[in-house]
Order: structure tokens, then sequence, then C-alpha cells
């Protein structure tokens, strides 16, 4: 391998240092080629395009024979364009006294690309030639010639065929431009603009004025032109401008627009994201009576994207208008300017209650972590709007460190809504740090202090937390004297997360005096029936039991799905027996199929027979085209 890796390097070497050689022979056969009468049409196209690649000074006079031929003068034109000789220059121009049409006007087309100079009087000539083509051709080549020469010949044509005239002008105005040469741009772009041209070269010439010039002046007149494709023009220039004095100049002009152009210059400050026009586009977002300028102006600022524009968009999201509200709280939440989470925060210290619990709602929103030591303070604010706000923020956003400051506001609720919102934060908040066993024990260290309604929310929010200490004190309350503690963490206990919790789900199935708590019990033992480290069969035989004791089809159709998860003969014969029961059909049908997906390669005969009552039972589509598949590859195993 590694001799082959060597002399696959060597050959390498070689092509390179013999490639010159190649080269000089390739372009002799090349031109060979071009020279034989009986040479194919094919041969000789490829011939030219290869040589655009290779070719010298040599092959100039044959490919310059060729511009004469109807079929290869456009391929000897394609090969000779890219050859750096002065020679190719001179084929083109004495080419220009020999043909005609179509080929003469391909010719001066590729005297433009080019860009000989010396060839511009010959296409001065031709600016007048009764072929329409030929004269546009001529205009072109002398546009990318862009020479003073070229410019005087088609400024002097502008003033009798302007049309003619217009495109070759507005390509030198374009080349000037982007040589740095403005003031002669700008000469020629507003010529054009005064001539009798054709409406979108006179916008061209307005955009290339504009950008030329950096003519602020006629920037805004244009913007306030009664011609839609005028205001495009300008708002264009401004868009291609470099520097922040057009963004000046933009916000400079913006109040004294009607809505309808108001709209796309704000969307233009957007999209050139200058500070500079940061207090111009907030003023307009706020103090416009058009709904629709207030929300383009809103997006502006967040394109702009300053941390300044902040306490405007703050202020915007409590606007009596729905539309501009609801696109500020859009915006601000969103925003992406550094700084932006601490000028939020900072709001925080205003007296106005809708501010605050507004900068506490922006806070949770995007997940700002280093406002978490306010928000914990404003959770003993006196005002309870902005504790209930900061503890619900903090469910959403707080960590570990959270768990015993919302513990307090729970234990010291002032209300039924402050309670419910410190239980659901400290939920949210056990359930992301529900693998730390702190957690638990501070909710466990509570349960002597709470009463009442605390209590029974600490009970909910250890089913969040899980484990075998949080287990044994809610399976402690089940047997407490109090009726409402005990209720509440049987119910607690039927939503248990993990397989721990069968035994007693199992034992309030069959023997609870309470219908209700038999039902949620048996969910809740089939839910997690699944999840257990044992194996399949007795994953089966457990499921088997619990479908036993369902007396409803809710509840059968619940174990039949859990079945499904089982990969054991048992469970599939378990759900085949379903299969005639018409209110159970599908459900039995689906887990008998995803079970028959599972044992297929162990077990294909009880699989395939399993497959056939399926098909027979006709349960839905889907099923259907499941139990097939399962059924062919039962039959090859």
């Amino acid at each position: 391998m590694k001799n082959t890796k060597r002399n696959l390097m060597i050959v390498a070497m070689i092509a390179a240092l013999v490639a010159p050689v190649f080269g000089q022979t390739n372009e002799a056969q090349l031109l060979d080629v071009l020279k034989k009468t009986d040479a194919a049409q094919k041969d000789k196209f490829d011939a030219c395009r290869e040589l655009a690649r290779i070719g010298t000074k040599t092959a100039v006079p044959v490919l310059a024979a060729l511009l004469t031929d109807e079929t290869y003068s456009h391929m000897a034109r394609y090969g000779l364009e890219p050859i750096p000789d002065p020679s190719v220059d001179d084929a083109f121009r004495a080419a220009l006294g020999k043909v005609k049409g179509k080929l003469l006007a391909g010719v001066i087309n590729s005297i433009g690309v080019r860009r000989d100079e010396k060839a511009v009087d010959a296409l001065a000539n031709f600016l007048g030639d009764s072929d329409a083509e030929v004269a546009f051709a001529a205009s072109a080549s002398l546009g990318k010639i862009g020479s003073k020469n070229a410019i005087a010949a088609l400024e002097k044509c502008l003033a009798t065929n302007p049309t003619l005239a217009a495109g070759g002008l507005l390509r030198c105005g374009q080349t000037a431009l982007e040589n740095g040469r403005g003031s002669a741009a700008v000469e020629i772009f507003d010529k054009v603009r005064a001539a009798k041209v054709p409406d979108h070269v006179r916008l061209s010439a307005i955009r290339g004025s504009i950008l030329a010039g950096e003519n602020m002046s006629l920037l805004a007149e244009e913007l306030k032109s009664s011609d839609p494709s005028a205001v495009s023009a300008a708002l264009r220039a401004a868009l291609e401008g470099k520097g922040s004095k057009w963004s000046k100049a933009l916000a400079g002009v913006l109040t004294t627009l009607p809505p309808e152009k108001q709209i796309p210059v704000l969307q233009a400050l957007g999209v050139r994201r200058d500070d500079v026009a940061e207090s111009q586009v907030a003023s307009v977002a706020k103090e416009n009576k058009n709904a629709d300028v207030r929300v383009a102006a809103i997006q502006a600022l967040t394109m702009i994207g300053s941390a300044d524009s902040v306490p405007s968009l703050i202020e915007l999201m409590n606007a009596p208008d729905e539309v501009v509200s609801k696109a500020a709280k859009s915006s601000i939440g969103s925003f992406s300017a550094k700084g932006t989470d601490d000028a939020i925060a900072a709001l925080l210290k205003k007296s106005e209650a809708v501010t605050r619990c507004t900068a506490i709602d922006l806070l949770a929103q995007r997940r700002a972590v280093s406002a978490i030591p306010k928000l914990v303070k404003c959770a003993t604010d006196a005002d309870e709007t902005i504790r209930i706000a900061s503890i619900e923020a903090l469910g959403k956003i707080g960590g570990e460190a959270e768990v015993s400051p919302m513990l307090s506001s729970l234990l010291i609720a002032t209300s039924p809504k402050e309670a419910k919102a410190a239980e659901t934060a400290l939920s949210g908040i056990c359930t992301r740090a529900a693998a730390s066993p702190a957690c638990a024990e501070k909710l466990l260290a509570s349960m002597s202090l709470a009463k009442g309604e605390t209590k029974l929310a600490l009970l909910r929010i250890l089913r969040s937390i899980g484990g075998p200490k949080a287990l044994d004190a809610v399976r402690a309350a089940t047997s407490d004297s109090n009726a409402e503690i005990k209720d509440t963490a049987i119910r607690a206990l039927c939503d248990w997360p993990t397989a721990d919790a069968l035994p007693d789900l199992t034992q309030f199935a069959k023997s609870s005096p309470n219908e209700t708590i038999k039902i949620l019990a048996l969910r809740g033992a089939i839910r997690v029936a699944p999840l257990q480290a044992v194996d399949e069969a007795k994953k089966a035989a457990i499921l088997a039991d619990l479908f036993a004791l369902a007396s409803r089809n809710d509840e059968k159709k619940l174990a039949l799905g859990s079945l499904g998860d089982v990969a054991d003969a048992a469970a599939l014969s378990l759900a085949t027996q379903q299969i005639s029961n018409e209110a159970l059909k599908n459900e039995a049908c689906l887990a008998a199929v995803s079970i028959g997906e599972k044992l297929v390669e162990t077990k294909a005969d009880i699989v395939a027979d399993a497959m056939k009552q399926v098909l027979k039972a006709q349960p839905t589509e889907g099923i259907v085209k499941r139990a097939r598949q399962v059924l062919g590859k039962a039959k090859k195993s």
C-alpha cells in the first residue's frame, strides 16, 4: 500500500513537470482540427473551448479566420476572448469590416469584453448602424470600455438617440463609480437622468446620481416623489451607500413622509443597522399615529439592535393599541443587543407595578439567569403582583439554589393565588433538579412546619422529585387521619414517576373503597409497570393481573398500550385474546403488532399466527400495513 501511494505521488509530480510541453503540443493538435475542412463540427467546437483555456498567440490567426464563418464565429470568439495577447484585439478590429448582422454584433460584443480602447472610434460609427442589434452592441461595448472617448461618443449619441446611448452610459457611470471616480459618475448619471429615456433607465440613473454623488438632497427629493419606482430607486441607493451618513439622511427625512413611505424607509433603516438612527426610529415607534408605521419602527429597532432601545420597547409593550403592544413584546423577547438583560433588570427599580411586572416576565422569557438574585428579592416585595410575577419567573429559570426562597414563599403566602404560584415554581425547579437529593431534603424538612393547603402543596411537589425518601413521606401521608391530606397523598402516589410505587398502586387498585381512587391507582400502575427493572415475562404477568382488575374499557385500552412495549410471548397471547372484543379490537391489534415486531426473529411461528388474526380482524389501515410487514418477515425466518 505504501509503495502504491509513493508511485502515485511520483506520477503526479512527473505530470506536473511535463504539463507545459504537452500543453504546447495539444494546442498544435487543436489548431490542426480547426484547419481541417472535414473535421466534425463538435470536434471544432471542443477545440475552441479548449483553446479558450490554453490558447496562445499562435492560435490567434487560426481562430480569427473563423470569425467570418456563420457556423464557427461564435465559438471562435469564445476561444479568442481569454487569450492574453494584443493580436487578439487586432484580429477583432480587423473583422469589423468583414462581417455583418449577428456576426458583427458578436465581434463588437467581444471587443467590449476585451475593453479595447483602440476600437472606440470604430464602435462609435456603429452607433448609427441601421441594424438595431449592431447599434445596441456598440453602445454596450463602449459602456464596458468606459474611457473618455467612449463616454464622449455615447454622450453625442444621447442627444439624437437617448434610448440607444443610455445603456452604455449607465455602464460607464457604474464603472466610474466602482473605480472611485464619483464626480465623473455623477456627471454621466445626471445627463442620462435629464434625457428622454425609458423609465427603467431613468430610475437607474437616479440611483447612480444619488449613490455616486452621495447626494442626500436628491435622495430626500426622490423619496418624496409621487412615483413609487423613483422612491424605490432612492431607497436602493441608500441601502448601497457606505457609512452612517446614509442612515442619518433617511432618519432626517422620515417624519416628513406620509405613512406609506415611512414604512419602507424604516425597513431600510433596519437593514442598515446604524445606531445613529435609533432615537428617530424610537420616536416614531412611540409617537406616530399610524399603527402600521409604529410596528415597522419597532421591527427596525429590533434589527438595529441598540440597547438604548430597550426602555422604549418595554414602554411600547403596554401601548393601548394591541397590534403595537404585540410587536413590542415579540421584539424585546428576541432582542440580542449586549446589555439587554441588564437594561430590563434596571426597570425592576421603577415605581410602577406594571412596568416591573413586564420586566420580570421578560427576564423569564429571555431566561436571564444573571437576574435571578434580583428576582429572588422581588419575590418578597410588598406588592403581591410583583411577588407572584417573580415567583412564576423563578419557577421557569430558577435552579436548586432557589428551592429555599420558593419554600419560604409557599410557607408565608398570603393568598391562594400566591401559594399556587409558589407550588408551581417549586414543582418546576424540583423537576429540573430531580437528580439532586438536596431538593427532597429541603421539602421534607418543611413538611413538619407546613399545615393545611401548604402541606398539600408539598405532597404534590414531592411527586415531582421522586426518590425513596419522597416516596416514603407520601406513602406515610396516605394513612394520615386528615382526609384531605390522605386523599392528596394517594393522588400524588397515583402520579408517581417511577415503578417504586407499583406495590402501593396495585394495592389501592384492588382494595380502595373510593372508586375514583381505584381507577387512578390502576391507571398509575399500568403506566409504571413497564418501567420495572425485571424481565419481560414478569412485566407481562404484572400487566395481565392489572388487566384483570380493569372493569372499564378505558383502563383495558391503557393496559394493552403498555403491553405493546413488552417483548414476551405471554404478552402477545393476551393481546390476541382481546382481538375478538370489538371495543378493544384496534388497541389489541396494535399491541399484537408491536409485540410481534420485537419477537418476529425469535418466535416466528407464534408471531405469524398472531398476525393472521390481526389481518382477519381488519383493524385500521396503518395497523394492517405493519401486520403484513411482520408476517412477511415471519415467513422468511
